[in-house]
C-alpha cells in the first residue's frame, strides 16, 4: 500500500488538515517570490558581466594568435630561403677517447661515410646549421597548423554568442530578465535626455548604461562601494567669442559619464571615450575637455579620462588600478 502526502500528514497531525500546510507553504512562497525574482535577475546580470569579461579575453587571445601567425609565416619564408645554401647531409660522430672526436657525414640516401677533417670547420658548421634550420621549419609548420586550427575552431565562451545557438525561448527569457525588472529604488538613473534608447546595458545594481565598457566601470565602482552617479547633470559656464572679438558667457549642461562623491565633500568626474577612432567624436570630446578645463575640471585634479578605439576591450585591471590609486586614497 502506498501512502500519499495526506495520509502521512494525518498520521503525524491528526487534529490538523493537510490543506493548512499547503496554505502556509503557498503563503511562504508568495512572500519570497519577489526576493527570489530579484535574486535571479541580479544573478543573470552578473553572469552577463562575467561572460562579457571573458569575451574580451577571448578577443585578445584571437588577436594575439593572428599576430603570431603572421610572424610564424614570415619566419618560415625566411628559413626556406636560407636553408637552400646549407647542405642536407646526415652528421655522425665517433669518439675514440676522452677528448678525441671524429665527424663524418652521409649524403641523402647514401651509405658511405665521409670523414670531415679537423680543418673543415665551415663544412661542419654548415651541416649543423642546415640540420637546425630543417628542424626549425618542421616546428614552425606545426605551429602554423596549430594556430590556424585555433583561429578556425576557437569558440568564444560569451553569453550572447551562446544564446544565439539556443532555442528562441531562452533568448526571449534573457531579454525579459534584462529589460522587465525595475531597477532598485536606491539607484538613480541617467539624467541625460539625449538618446535614452542607447541605455541598453544593465548593471547588477539596476543602473542602465550606454556601452559595455561603461558597464565594466560601473561594476568596478560598485565593487569598491563608491558613491557615484551616472550621467548626472553638470552646469558649466561656456565663454563664446563673437566675430567682433567680444565675449559673452552662457550656462550649458553636460552629463559626465560618472560623478564620484568623495567622503571629504569633493567630486571626481570620470569620462570614458569609447569611439576615439572616429574623427567627429574626437573633435566633440576635445571641445568638452576644454570646457571642463575652463571650469576647473582637469586631470589629475578632479578628472579621470579613459578611452578605447572600439576595437580592443577595456583593460579591467587598469580600471581597478585607477580606482585604487586615484579614488580610494581620498575616500
Amino acid at each position: 500500500m502506498r501512502y500519499t502526502f495526506e495520509d502521512h500528514f494525518a498520521l503525524m497531525y491528526p487534529n490538523r488538515s493537510s490543506q493548512s500546510f499547503h496554505h502556509k507553504k503557498s503563503n511562504c512562497t508568495e512572500k519570497k517570490k519577489s526576493m527570489c525574482y530579484n535574486s535571479i535577475v541580479k544573478l543573470s546580470r552578473e553572469l552577463r558581466l562575467a561572460f562579457l569579461l571573458l569575451k574580451g579575453v577571448f578577443i585578445m587571445i584571437l588577436k594575439v594568435a593572428e599576430e603570431e601567425l603572421k610572424l610564424e609565416k614570415k619566419a618560415l619564408e625566411a628559413l626556406l630561403k636560407n636553408t637552400k645554401q646549407y647542405p642536407r647531409k646526415t652528421l655522425l660522430c665517433c669518439t675514440s677517447g676522452k677528448n678525441s672526436m671524429k665527424f663524418y657525414y652521409k649524403d641523402p640516401g647514401g651509405k658511405r661515410r665521409i670523414y670531415i677533417r679537423r680543418s673543415e670547420h665551415e663544412l661542419l658548421r654548415n651541416i649543423t646549421y642546415g640540420a637546425v634550420l630543417s628542424e626549425s621549419i618542421k616546428i614552425i609548420r606545426k605551429n602554423i597548423n596549430a594556430i590556424e586550427n585555433l583561429i578556425n575552431t576557437f569558440k568564444p565562451y560569451a553569453y550572447d554568442d551562446i544564446l544565439k545557438e539556443l532555442p528562441k525561448a531562452y533568448q526571449q527569457a534573457s531579454e525579459f530578465l534584462e529589460t522587465s525588472a525595475p531597477p532598485p529604488e536606491t539607484v538613480l538613473q541617467s539624467e541625460n535626455p539625449y538618446h535614452p534608447e542607447d541605455l541598453k546595458h544593465t548593471a547588477s545594481n539596476g543602473l542602465r548604461v550606454r556601452s559595455k565598457n561603461e558597464l565594466i566601470i560601473t561594476e568596478e565602482l560598485s565593487a569598491f562601494s563608491l558613491n557615484y552617479r551616472y550621467e548626472m547633470a553638470l552646469k558649466l559656464i561656456e565663454n563664446i567669442v563673437n566675430p567682433d572679438g567680444t565675449v559673452y558667457s552662457r550656462t550649458v549642461t553636460k552629463y559626465p559619464d560618472f560623478t564620484i562623491f568623495l567622503k571629504d565633500g569633493s567630486v571626481v568626474y570620470w569620462e570614458h571615450s569609447g569611439k576615439f577612432d572616429k574623427e567627429d567624436y574626437r573633435y566633440d570630446q576635445f571641445n568638452k575637455f576644454k570646457l571642463y578645463y575652463d571650469n576647473g575640471i582637469y586631470p589629475p585634479k578632479n578628472l579621470i579620462i579613459t578611452m578605447d578605439d572600439g576595437d580592443k576591450p577595456l583593460d579591467i585591471m587598469a580600471i581597478r588600478r585607477i580606482i585604487q590609486n586615484m579614488i580610494l586614497p581620498f575616500c
